[in-house]
This record gives structure tokens, C-alpha cells and sequence, in this order.
């Protein structure tokens, strides 16, 4: 019935994110499969609940203006930035994670795309993976939980530089 929903709310909007509270934390990676933007374990704090809100809030809110045009193997794209899931690069190739035109594959250096794409949402968390900080659900460990289910792996050295890089994004 949750999920039933979840997915009934997610039809019928899909710029919804759905908060799920609940007493058992063991449900928590089911309720991610089906996109969940947080997943809150009761009692819940008040400023962690304000957290995720604002959070929220702030990426429905996201400027949809900001445009990036991407050369890629099978054509020419031009995508809001805020499209942009996450990207991965492997001998060279990236591979660009979207919302909504699938995965689309570069010839460049991560260090290359990631300089033209903003700062404020984009972190370098490992030497193969560019993360948009909007789509992060958490942090496991060293590994970053995205909003689709991917976990995506924080370097060792300089792991606490980077996890202070997301709470403060998240703090903003």
C-alpha cells in the first residue's frame, strides 16, 4: 500500500519529492528503490525533518536555465544542468548519467567537463566520479547514496574534505 503511493504521487507529479518517515529503519533501502527523496526513522529531530524540507524545497527550486551543450559520441545535447545526475569516467570516456536522455558518453577528462559545470552543485568525490549534490540521498561510509539508487564511491584520501563539501552544501 506505501508503495502503491509513492508511485501514485510520483505519477501524478514528478517534480514531488516524498519524505517517508517510518519506525523501522530496516525498510529504508526498499523505500530508495522507489525513489523516495529521505528516508527519516521516528521520533524524528525537528531540525533534521527542517533539513530534508529545506532541502527539498531548495532542489524543486533548482534555475532551470542554466544550460550545458554536450558534445557526445552519438550526437549534440544541450541539457539543463540540473538534468545531470552524476558522471563517470572510464579510460577517458564519460559517462554522463541524466534524468532524462538516458546515459550519453564524452570523449574528455573528468577534470575537463567538470570545469564547465557549476561549482556550487558538482563534487569531485573520487578520481572516476563527478556527483550533482542535488541527487545525493546520503552517505554510507565512504560511499555516496544517490536519489536512483547508484552508490558511488568517496576517495579514501581526502574523504573528510569531501563529506564537509556536501553538509555544507546541504547547510546552504
Amino acid at each position: 500500500a506505501r508503495v502503491m503511493a509513492i508511485n501514485r504521487i510520483q505519477d501524478f507529479d514528478r517534480a514531488c519529492r516524498v519524505i517517508y518517515l517510518s519506525h523501522d529503519a530496516k525498510k529504508a533501502v526498499e523505500a530508495f528503490q522507489y525513489h523516495v527523496y529521505d528516508y527519516l526513522i521516528k521520533p524524528v529531530r525537528p531540525e533534521r525533518l527542517y533539513q530534508s524540507l529545506q532541502s527539498a524545497v531548495a532542489e524543486i527550486q533548482q534555475p532551470v536555465h542554466e544550460m550545458v551543450v554536450l558534445k557526445t559520441v552519438g550526437g549534440i545535447y544541450r541539457l539543463p544542468v540540473m538534468d545531470i545526475l552524476y558522471i563517470e569516467s572510464n579510460l577517458r570516456v564519460l559517462h554522463i548519467h541524466t534524468r532524462s536522455a538516458g546515459i550519453l558518453q564524452k570523449y574528455e577528462k573528468l577534470d575537463v567537463m567538470g570545469q564547465n559545470l557549476p561549482e556550487r552543485y558538482f563534487l569531485r568525490c573520487h578520481k572516476s566520479w563527478l556527483i550533482n549534490m542535488i541527487y545525493v540521498k546520503g552517505i554510507v561510509g565512504n560511499t555516496f547514496l544517490m536519489q536512483n539508487g547508484q552508490q558511488i564511491p568517496i576517495k579514501a584520501n581526502g574523504a573528510a574534505g569531501i563529506k564537509s563539501g556536501y553538509r555544507r552544501f546541504i547547510e546552504c
